[in-house]
C-alpha cells in the first residue's frame, strides 16, 4: 500500500497528479476510494456465494473464508484492510456488515438449530471470534490456507452442534 501515491497512480493512469488531486485530493482519499470498490466487489461475490448456500455448515465456511480473505495480505481488500489510515472507513464497514451478517446467521442457525434460538447471539459472536482470530494466525504463520479453513469451521461446528445438545 505505500507504493499506491497520488504520483504512481497518474502515472499508471497516464494522466496528471494535479488531475487525480482534484477527484481524490490526497492519498487518504484514494485509498478510501479503492477500498470501498474492494468492498462492493467483495461484498457482491459474497452475496453471490451465500445465495447457493443451502446448510448452516456452508454459510459458516463462507463467513470463515472470507474472514481469512480479509485478514490476508495476499487479497487486495486483505492489504487494504491492513493499512492503519483506513481505520476509521473500515470500522464503520464493519459495523454495518455485522449487523447484517448477525441477522442472516441468526436466522440460518435458528432453522438449522432451533434450541439455539435464544442464544444465537452468544453463538454467532462465539462463532465470528474463532473465525477472526484463526484468520489472523494463519496471515501471521503462512500455514495451508485451505486446511486452516476446514479445521476453523469444523471447530464452529462442533461448538454449535455441542451448544443445541445442551453441551
Amino acid at each position: 500500500m505505500s507504493a499506491c501515491t497520488i504520483d504512481a497512480v497518474s502515472q499508471r493512469a497516464d494522466v496528471t497528479p494535479q488531475l487525480v488531486h482534484k477527484y481524490f485530493g490526497h492519498r487518504v482519499a484514494l485509498l478510501e476510494a479503492l477500498y470501498h470498490q474492494e468492498q462492493r466487489a467483495f461484498a457482491i461475490s459474497l452475496e453471490a456465494e451465500l445465495a447457493e448456500a443451502d446448510t448452516l455448515e456452508e454459510v459458516v465456511r463462507i463467513f470463515v473464508t472470507a474472514n481469512f480473505d480479509q485478514l490476508s495480505g495476499a487479497t487486495a481488500i486483505g492489504q487494504l484492510m491492513s493499512t492503519p489510515e483506513l481505520a476509521p472507513a473500515i470500522d464503520a464497514d464493519r459495523a454495518r456488515e455485522s449487523r447484517a451478517a448477525g441477522r442472516l446467521l441468526a436466522r440460518v442457525l435458528g432453522h438449522e438449530h432451533p434450541a439455539l434460538s435464544e442464544s444465537a447471539e452468544f453463538v454467532l459472536t462465539m462463532s465470528s471470534a474463532a473465525s477472526i482470530a484463526a484468520g489472523d494466525l494463519a496471515a501471521r504463520r503462512g500455514r495451508d490456507r485451505e486446511a486452516d479453513i476446514d479445521a476453523t469451521v469444523r471447530f464452529i461446528m462442533a461448538g454449535i452442534r455441542s451448544l443445541a445438545q445442551g453441551g
